[in-house]
């Protein structure tokens, strides 16, 4: 989840690389990148949101902060499907 200026919030899924190591022309180990995909987008507050947490206990349930003094209780549903 990232937090935007504008009171968003984006939702993305991290897709890790088939192999997350590669040599490079000298032989030593190069990183690889995966990949990002956005599953959601929303704003939420008129002013930027400062803080997220979320629950442990219960998935997809947060909650956010926002400098127009908003204190918001988000659910994110099928959040197991991805």
């Amino acid at each position: 989840m990232t937090l935007g200026g504008n009171g968003g919030l984006n939702l993305y899924k991290y897709h890790y690389p088939t192999k997350r190591v590669l040599k490079d022309q000298d032989g030593l180990d190069m990183g690889v990148v995966g990949k990002v995909e956005m599953l959601n987008e929303k704003v939420i507050a008129q002013q930027p949101v400062v803080g997220l947490d979320w629950n442990q206990d219960k998935l997809g349930l947060a909650c956010t902060v926002s400098l127009d003094q908003k204190c918001s209780v988000i659910i994110t549903t099928k959040l197991n499907l991805y």
